[in-house]
């Protein structure tokens, strides 16, 4: 099961992104600035980023193609 979030770079993100990673079959496509401003959300409560459970498309939301999700089942979107 995937889940896209945005934000995950932020405070409200960093924990919904934590709390996403303790159910182990969930997979979290994480939309950012950054792969280190997520890294660097998620140690504000002591969570460190599996990045073979996350990706991280970097950019904005607005701009972004999202063609690499074509074949991926998203259960919900975080935003």
């Amino acid at each position: 099961e995937t889940v896209v979030l945005t934000g995950a770079g932020g405070f409200l993100g960093a924990f919904l992104l934590q709390r996403l990673l303790q159910t182990p079959r969930v997979r979290v496509l994480c939309v950012a600035r950054s792969k280190q401003a997520v890294e660097d959300a998620a140690k504000l409560f002591e969570t460190s980023v599996d990045f073979e459970r996350v990706q991280v498309l970097e950019g904005d939301i607005c701009s972004l193609s999202l063609e690499g999700l074509s074949g991926v089942r998203v259960v919900g979107v975080l935003h």
